[in-house]
């Protein structure tokens, strides 16, 4: 089995757009051992509900995937590590919660977003797919 992987909101709306990136993505849910968190799941909820599909299928898409969903627990509200870096690069709020999720969790975070790449933590392995 394959490394644990968190999966940024960018990285399912990758494979669920038939984006650039959506190879990497099919590899790691194929092998197992792919979660989520739940902010990162909302994300992706909210990006396919604007764009027009309804709750349940939305949700159903998601699912589908098979990944494990984590709660955004207060322990990870309250861990401050990586909001100052992440806010000084620009980094969403989902982006901040994601990192700090595979952080805590011993995770590769798995994303799209080229800025990632700037943040610079020893113990926090990042995987950049496109």
């Amino acid at each position: 089995m394959s490394a644990p992987y968190l999966l940024d909101a960018s990285a399912v709306l990758a494979l669920l757009g038939n984006e650039a990136g959506k190879d990497r993505v099919e590899e790691l849910l194929a092998q197992g051992n792919c979660h989520i968190s739940a902010v990162n799941y909302q994300e992706v909820m909210f990006r396919l509900v604007r764009v027009g599909m309804p709750d349940r299928e939305a949700q159903k898409a998601i699912d589908s995937l098979g990944m494990v969903i984590l709660s955004y627990t207060p322990a990870l509200a309250q861990d401050t590590s990586l909001a100052a870096i992440g806010f000084k690069l620009g980094l969403s709020l989902g982006d901040r919660c994601c990192l700090t999720t595979a952080l805590q969790a011993g995770m590769i975070a798995l994303t799209t977003e080229q800025e990632w790449k700037k943040v610079k933590v020893s113990e926090l392995k990042i995987e950049v797919i496109r």
